[in-house]
């Protein structure tokens, strides 16, 4: 009857299990890999590297640690500024409902002569025309600001 393999392998005096002799190699840092840096990279990947016995050690750890949290942030703050940008949508919707209401208002009463043509050309209209083009203002500063965060 043929004998089945066994986990072990013998090798010269030196008997080992063969996952553990997998694993030896495996351990083995044979793959090489070129980076091209400026003068000022490498400078800063020798400072950084200062507290590792190489340079390689150092990047090894690194991209262990690694989990792109730039990114993560930017995601954050993207969904944070959505909500925020929809919200102020929202508000100066119903800022500009009560602005249309009370210019109505305003024209209803200078029509009927209960606000004086004069008062409402000098003092209401400026006014409400100020707050228009504020609000205006606002609306395109936040749609430029949403633009530019979702810009890929």
């Amino acid at each position: 009857m043929p004998q089945k393999s066994s986990c072990l392998q013998q090798q010269g005096n030196n008997t080992r299990n063969s996952y553990y002799y997998i694993r030896d190699n495996m351990d083995k840092r044979n793959i090489v890999r070129k980076v091209r840096l400026t003068p000022e990279e490498d400078a800063l990947f020798q400072e950084k590297a200062a507290n590792y016995p190489t340079i390689s050690g150092m990047i090894r750890d690194a991209v262990r640690q690694f989990n792109d949290i730039g990114t993560m942030r930017k995601i954050e703050a993207l969904t944070e500024m959505a909500a925020l940008y929809r919200k102020y949508q929202q508000d100066l919707a119903w800022l500009g409902g009560n602005f249309n209401q009370a210019m109505k208002r305003a024209n209803e009463l200078a029509i009927v002569g209960e606000l004086t043509q004069s008062y409402y050309e000098n003092a209401v209209l400026p006014q409400l025309t100020h707050i228009l083009d504020f609000l205006e203002k606002v609306k395109d500063e936040q749609h430029k600001i949403f633009t530019k965060l979702t810009r890929r």
